[in-house]
């Protein structure tokens, strides 16, 4: 099977670079590359539970226990809540993870810990919702090629802020450092 790299490929893998930090010449992944796709990792994560496990379901009360999509499991409990005439989601969950792994583009992760997940969200883009953990294992891989190793336990607080155009910004922390796209 012939591969093409189209010029859009090369301005998604630059934007990527310069968003996550990472030099598209330089053979590694720094410490904020690396902080950068895991706080992604870990909002993607919560995202994908969320959309595998409650969205489209009544809201009020949840308790669901979830299969992760790599193995392992997460208990989801809280409050949801929907508003017709806005189409809001508002959210305050906590993801109670064990070994729960999860993958995308730049990532290979498992998760164990508890992150609560608060704000509110629509599906014309606009987000408000902050993401956070006292203490959260995580192990795996992060960057692009060559992927690096990573395993620590620490604390985690996400905040993702978004408009109608749906752009986003993500601010926080991961053990300390500051992360930010």
């Amino acid at each position: 099977m012939k591969t093409t790299t189209t010029p859009a490929t090369c301005c998604i893998v630059l934007l990527l670079a310069v968003l996550f930090g990472c030099d598209p010449d330089d053979d590694g992944c720094d410490q904020t590359c690396q902080d950068n796709y895991l706080a992604y990792g870990v909002l993607d994560t919560c995202s994908f539970l969320w959309n595998q496990n409650l969205a489209g379901h009544p809201t009020g009360a949840q308790d669901v226990t979830a299969g992760c999509s790599l193995g392992g499991t997460a208990h989801i409990t809280g409050q949801t809540s929907f508003d017709d005439y806005n189409q809001i989601n508002s959210v305050d969950l906590v993801f109670d993870l064990a070994g729960c792994g999860h993958s995308d583009k730049g990532y290979d992760l498992e998760f164990t810990g508890v992150l609560h997940w608060v704000g509110t969200f629509s599906p014309s883009g606009f987000t408000a919702m902050t993401t956070s953990s006292d203490e959260l294992d995580f192990s795996g891989t992060v960057g692009g090629s060559p992927e690096v190793d990573v395993d620590d336990t620490c604390a985690v607080s996400l905040s993702v802020q978004g408009d109608d155009s749906e752009t986003a910004t993500v601010d926080g922390e991961i053990c300390g450092r500051d992360v930010g796209y």
